[in-house]
């Protein structure tokens, strides 16, 4: 977990400390649900009164899933307490070692994506389509957004089609059950249907439209790498 007052930088995607990484560290707690050469996914999930093990983490998209209220122990003893609201986001730099522990009544629940220190692929769209968050503002919301990565809120009601967009190298998460239809500029459609609590990370997508074929909202977390 990650908490306001205990962020220090130590480079663009530099891990912080020299204790393990969460998923390594509590491996209960933290699950890698999606990963390449740029970017780590993770689902993050404390019970009522967890208390997780010293770990640090490197830059990391933050977006929380289901409201927190948790107390971060700092390596040099001391605490530090917030709530945080389902449905906020934040880009953190570095953190070094910590614990988080859930001092709600709820489970609490945080999506991370972790910027890793290799590079490699080609992260940015060479398409002139616009992005999302510029071809369909009403439907797509920029909640975080840092030098190295933007974090994206789309919610897609029922039966709508947004305008014709392209990403970035994106990893998405999806928050509820979605059944799409995907139109590129080529004229070939598909569908996708994807489960609640998924990830995947998508290399960059050239001019298409995405239309919810579905019977409910479809509500997705992007964070899209700008470099």
């Amino acid at each position: 977990g990650i908490g306001a007052g205990l962020l220090v930088g130590f480079g663009l995607r530099a891990v912080a400390g020299d204790v393990p990484m969460s998923f390594k560290s509590s491996p209960d707690v933290y699950k890698v649900i999606a990963e390449n050469e740029h970017v780590r996914v993770v689902l993050a999930t404390w019970k009522p009164g967890q208390k997780d093990i010293a770990h640090s983490h490197p830059m990391a998209a933050v977006y929380t899933v289901k409201d927190c209220h948790r107390r971060i122990h700092k390596a040099d003893g001391t605490v530090d307490e917030k709530q945080l609201k389902a449905g906020t986001g934040r880009i953190n730099p570095p953190v070094k070692s910590h614990q988080f522990e859930n001092i709600g009544q709820a489970e609490c629940q945080q999506l991370l994506v972790e910027r890793k220190l290799s590079g490699g692929k080609q992260v940015k769209s060479k398409d002139a389509a616009p992005p999302s968050f510029k071809a369909s503002p009403e439907l797509y919301k920029v909640i975080a957004e840092n030098d190295d990565m933007r974090m994206v809120l789309t919610v897609l009601p029922p039966g709508l089609k947004d305008n014709m967009h392209s990403h970035p190298m994106t990893a998405v998460f999806t928050i509820n059950d979605c059944h799409a239809r995907i139109s590129t500029s080529d004229g070939k459609t598909r569908r996708v249907d994807n489960k609640a609590g998924s990830a995947r990370i998508n290399p960059p997508v050239k001019a298409h439209t995405k239309q919810n074929i579905g019977k409910t909202e479809c509500r997705h977390v992007l964070v899209e790498l700008k470099k």
